[in-house]
């Protein structure tokens, strides 16, 4: 659901991004909003997948500091 909703905002904000118009300073913060929502969008992915498949990441090593 988060994933969802989330991939909708994202779509949302990219039609009003990259629309027709001139560049200002909202166009710019929405595209900044939209690459961090990817990401974000990414790591929700990821942690589904964890859930639903345990051991997905399996072979990983953790490195001490």
């Amino acid at each position: 659901m988060v994933f969802a909703y989330n991939l909708l905002v994202t779509a949302a904000m990219a039609r009003a991004v990259f629309g027709p118009g001139e560049v200002n300073h909202h166009r710019i913060a929405g595209a900044i909003f939209i690459y961090l929502n990817l990401g974000l969008l990414f790591a929700v992915a990821y942690a589904g997948l964890q859930l639903a498949v345990p051991g997905a990441f399996s072979g990983l090593h953790e490195q001490s500091r």
